[in-house]
């Protein structure tokens, strides 16, 4: 589960790896540290690769690899030594892919995770201050119910962020409304179709951003 990290970061993983990534990321602290990190580098990349490379080529370089990365054993190469190269292949096309999507962005995304107080989960914010809030184990709510979603800063401001129902092994709901600093996100349970103002404290919130 780990090794889905970067491909999380990218977009790239299938539905039903993305919502076993996601049940496991909100368990997994060093896994949310290396997300918030990926973010670090594609960043980094973005000014270490000075153009985005032509699509025809870049389908050309990660094929390379691939093809480097399968090739058998040959004289002088044993086996036991491909596990190695086959690693270190991975990473190479995991840092091109990184290194296009960002030369090809005009402001990479900074990502961060902050830590859910009340729940299991994390919001991920990005460096624009969208966020996606990720949280497992909590119950569908209950009927004529749903989950509102604020962005709070204080005792008295709180602004709407989303509302949410089903929320299956887990939930993963992006945000209407961006975190700014200094706010936090907290969720509670409101009548269906949400309120304009939380009816009571927050079930669970997240870590000031």
């Amino acid at each position: 589960m780990h090794e889905l990290t970067a491909g999380y970061a990218l977009d790239a993983l299938e539905p039903d790896e993305a919502r076993a990534y996601e049940s496991h990321l909100g368990r997994c602290a060093p896994c949310r540290e290396e997300l918030a990190e990926l973010g670090d580098l594609t960043e980094a990349l973005a000014h270490a690769v000075p153009a985005a490379a032509p699509p025809a080529e870049l389908r050309r370089r990660i094929l390379a690899a691939a093809r480097a990365e399968s090739r058998p054993a040959g004289p002088g190469r044993p086996r036991w030594a491909l596990p190695a190269v086959g690693l270190a292949v991975t990473a190479s096309c995991t840092a091109l892919v990184l290194g296009v999507l960002a030369a090809t962005r005009p402001s990479p995304a900074r990502l961060r995770t902050l830590p859910l107080r009340g729940a299991t989960g994390a919001l991920v914010l990005s460096g624009d201050r969208s966020a996606v809030l990720i949280v497992s184990g909590l119950r569908p709510a209950p009927g004529g119910r749903t989950y509102e979603i604020w962005v709070m800063k204080g005792a008295t401001s709180a602004r709407r962020a989303g509302i949410f129902s089903d929320t299956g092994k887990t939930a993963r709901v992006r945000l209407s409304r961006r975190v700014e600093t200094g706010s936090f996100v907290g969720v509670t349970l409101e009548r269906a179709g949400g309120v304009t103002h939380p009816t009571g404290a927050p079930l669970f919130r997240s870590a000031p951003a």
